[in-house]
């Protein structure tokens, strides 16, 4: 999966919900019922390849199991090594990468959620799968891997969303508060504004809330300060513009508000680990 650290078929590792390689359910276009929850793609591989893949940072939650161990996930102040005895959680707007050479069998789901962790909860989530997401998994893994998977499309959906609904619903995660409406909308300003200056008293003001408000709210409900998620963001979309356009880097740059190229490649190798040209070329 690009998005999975599966690098296939030019799909941009940053913003596409889709690997390839899935079941595609919903795009990142679709908005989220009640229960806060959009499901995106349910995959399977007997034998992943490629997973190699550094600086991955995208919106999207995910959840992989492994049946066998050689795959790791690596964060910035931890890793989780994939394995029979892990489910692991990852929420968006983690950066990580991946390592393993060993052909190894491979489930994953991805998905967008408006819920939260609360800010002291660890992640990503290594989890002890029990019997009953067990079960799931090797039912979902058989039904995808089945070459007329897409008459089952309905059923996939079905498994996978009660598989990711029962493990969000596992008293080892802590969540919090939904995310106030003013700073929703605040996100998605962001997001529709990323060429933009956004200084903290600029957001505030946008938001209706002082400076010193803004700053509890994004630690609060994101875990990081405003300034952080704004970059997190215009990186995001530098990725996707480097990969699926061929405007100069230094148009790119100055598309989302950078003063120079030099200081584009700097943060964007500072988050993602290499830089714009290495990214694009690889």
């Amino acid at each position: 999966m690009s998005n999975t650290c599966i690098n296939l078929e030019n799909r941009a590792p940053c913003e596409s919900p889709f690997s390839g390689r899935g079941v595609e359910f919903d795009s990142s276009a679709v908005t989220p019922d009640q229960s806060g929850l959009v499901l995106h793609e349910a995959g399977y591989l007997r034998a992943n390849q490629g997973w190699n893949f550094p600086g991955v940072l995208s919106p999207f939650w995910r959840l992989y199991y492994n049946s066998q161990p050689g795959q790791t996930l690596v964060f910035r102040d931890r890793q989780i090594d994939l394995g029979p005895d892990v489910l692991a959680l990852v929420p968006d707007h983690q950066q990580f990468l991946c390592l393993g050479e060993l052909l190894v069998p491979s489930f994953w789901v991805q998905f967008s959620l408006v819920g939260r962790l609360r800010v002291e909860q660890d992640a990503p989530i290594a989890l002890q799968p029990d019997s009953a997401e067990l079960g799931r998994i090797g039912e979902l893994s058989a039904i995808i891997e089945d070459t007329a998977r897409e008459q089952h499309r309905n059923r996939i959906h079905g498994r996978s969303r009660a598989l990711v609904e029962g493990v969000l619903s596992r008293s080892e995660i802590r969540w919090q508060e939904s995310i106030p409406d003013h700073l929703e909308a605040l996100m998605r300003y962001i997001a529709e504004h990323v060429s933009l200056t956004h200084s903290d008293a600029t957001l505030a003001g946008k938001a209706g809330v002082s400076t010193e408000i803004l700053i509890h709210l994004f630690q609060k409900h994101l875990g990081i300060a405003p300034g952080v998620y704004v970059t997190q963001v215009r990186i995001r979309t530098a990725c996707q513009r480097l990969l699926q356009t061929n405007d100069s880097i230094e148009k790119i740059a100055r598309s989302l508000g950078f003063p120079d190229r030099a200081n584009f490649s700097r943060v964007f190798k500072r988050i993602t680990g290499e830089s714009p040209a290495a990214y694009r070329k690889r």
